[in-house]
């Protein structure tokens, strides 16, 4: 997901333990699992709804730099290692 994330697209994905952040951070609608209506539902809602898409998008992008971009991995790293 977090890889969709740093592309700037809006996700929609089920709602399974795990994925509450995408959410929480408002980059991602989640669906209950095995609902193909709410999928559908989702999907024309964000396919009618371009500032909708442009807001989720911007906010996943700005998730996976702040969070997940090779820099702050590499100073987890460094702070795991304890250097």
């Amino acid at each position: 997901m977090f890889d969709y994330a740093a592309c700037g697209v809006p996700i929609i994905s089920s709602r399974i333990k795990g994925l509450e952040i995408l959410e929480k951070k408002n980059f991602a609608v989640l669906v209950e699992p095995e609902d193909p209506l709410a999928m559908a539902g989702s999907t024309i809602k964000l396919l009618k709804n371009a500032k909708l898409r442009r807001e989720l998008g911007k906010n996943g992008r700005k998730v996976a730099e702040e969070f997940f971009s090779w820099k702050n991995v590499a100073e987890d790293i460094l702070d795991m290692v304890g250097n």
